[in-house]
């Protein structure tokens, strides 16, 4: 199993390395206000439209990142005690009510 949370661990980092960039991209003052001056030729686009493709694009991300917490900080990889293991439960049951 050690294998398996190696590689959601991997999984995890890249999703946030994706949706970081695509932040960084989709926001361009912001990426350089705080020194990421690749996107330096963009400006933030407000239409409706891309507003709710962004909105699209962040719901999707958060169900990748709760599927790929769930491979990764699963209980029974971790060896939880019962109180984290209920924490954990309620943590995630939170976050797919939220996205749903």
């Amino acid at each position: 199993m050690a294998g398996d949370q190696t590689g959601s661990e991997a999984a995890l980092r890249s999703a946030y390395t994706e949706f970081w960039d695509w932040r960084l991209q989709n926001n361009p003052e912001f990426a350089s206000n705080i020194g990421d001056h690749r996107f330096d030729s963009l400006l933030e686009d407000y239409s409706p439209a891309y507003i709710d493709e962004r909105k699209v694009k962040i719901v999707v991300a958060e169900v990748e990142v709760v599927e790929l917490l769930v491979l990764t900080l699963s209980p029974p990889n971790l060896n939880m005690s019962f109180g984290t293991t209920f924490t954990f439960s309620i943590i995630v049951a939170f976050t797919n009510q939220r996205i749903q």
